[in-house]
């Protein structure tokens, strides 16, 4: 076996992901800028080292898997709609989220290895693509597939995703006197709560509010603050008060030039449709993420009273339209803003 067999192999199934009856535009043009790719590389298997040739399938292996992901009856449409926007926030445009569900309670993304950059030093004689886009996979259990309100610690994912790409904790880390063998474990800590400050921008108390039936109520360990300091920090950031790390991440942010830390929200008044089983109507993208705490709060409240048109309804099925009408909410706001969009000009 040869490495150029395992790419042309890659092709094949890059075509098939193609043919998903459900594409995004930019994931399309993605999977079409890599098969040109395969086709130059194909033609000119002879010009190509060998080191250059194995690296390039390494890659390439990861994009379709990433991709894989990202096909009808998988995705998490709603899910994935409210992190892009969450993500273009902070400058990332040209990134794409895809997928991949897990059978197993885990929660994570990974960043692909940028394929363009390495191919226009490496195969220079290919002509790079207009849009050069590069992929993140956010990993979540399958079961909450279709349970917007089970995904929501995918927020805290995203943010590890802002934080590692532009260093932000490595920043604050410089700015703090710390022994060198403590280095890394305070890094761990400023990265876990960079991600919690980063959710709660975006569904805040929620932020921290699963981290008791996550993670329980732990002790400080190498990897991870303890779970009250964790809470602390995201209620000091919400409720305005003062605190020396929340400063030193916004001035970190700043010699970046990235955004600060902000509320980014508008809780919608989701009730007044819930109540009537429908799905509530949002007028920015800030409700789209608001709508993960009024939904989560509405749901709360029927749990504890399952009155109205709930009445009567099992729990399991109460959860069950709650999430389904979240997913509406969001799908809704979508196609009107394609509608307004199309329509405009």
């Amino acid at each position: 076996m040869f490495a150029i067999d395992d790419i042309r192999l890659i092709k094949d199934q890059l075509i098939k992901i193609k043919r998903s009856s459900y594409f995004e535009r930019p994931l399309l043009d993605h999977s079409e800028s890599l098969i040109k790719l395969i086709d130059f590389i194909d033609q000119n298997e002879a010009a190509v080292p060998p080191q250059i040739m194995m690296e390039v399938r390494r890659i390439l292996f990861s994009e379709q898997m990433f991709l894989s992901g990202s096909v009808s009856g998988e995705v998490p449409y709603e899910v994935v709609f409210s992190l892009k926007l969450a993500l273009a926030d902070w400058g990332h445009t040209t990134d794409l989220i895809t997928t991949a569900l897990l059978d197993e309670q885990n929660f994570y993304f990974l960043p692909s290895k940028g394929i363009w950059k390495f191919v226009q030093n490496a195969v220079p004689a290919f002509q790079l693509p207009h849009n050069q886009y590069s992929l993140i996979q956010v990993a979540f259990p399958r079961l909450y597939r279709s349970k917007p309100l089970f995904a929501i610690p995918l927020y805290h994912e995203l943010g590890h995703f802002i934080d590692i790409t532009n260093r932000v904790s490595e920043v604050v880390l410089l700015s703090t006197a710390q022994p060198q063998h403590l280095r890394q474990v305070v890094l761990n800590h400023l990265r876990e709560h960079f991600a919690d400050l980063f959710a709660a921008n975006y569904c805040g108390e929620l932020a921290t509010g699963l981290l008791p039936l996550l993670a329980g109520f732990q002790s400080a360990s190498p990897t991870h603050p303890a779970t009250v300091d964790r809470i602390k920090l995201v209620a000091d950031f919400l409720g305005g008060a003062h605190n020396e790390l929340i400063d030193r991440f916004q001035a970190a942010l700043n010699q970046l030039n990235l955004p600060e830390l902000a509320i980014r929200y508008q809780v919608p008044p989701a009730a007044t449709f819930f109540d009537n089983m429908r799905p509530a109507k949002l007028v920015n993208a800030q409700q789209i993420h608001g709508l993960y705490i009024a939904a989560t709060n509405y749901l709360s409240g029927k749990r504890a009273n399952a009155d109205g048109v709930w009445s009567g309804q099992p729990m399991r099925e109460i959860v069950r339209i709650v999430n389904d009408l979240v997913e509406k909410s969001i799908r809704n706001y979508d196609i009107q803003g394609r509608w307004t969009d199309g329509n405009s000009g």
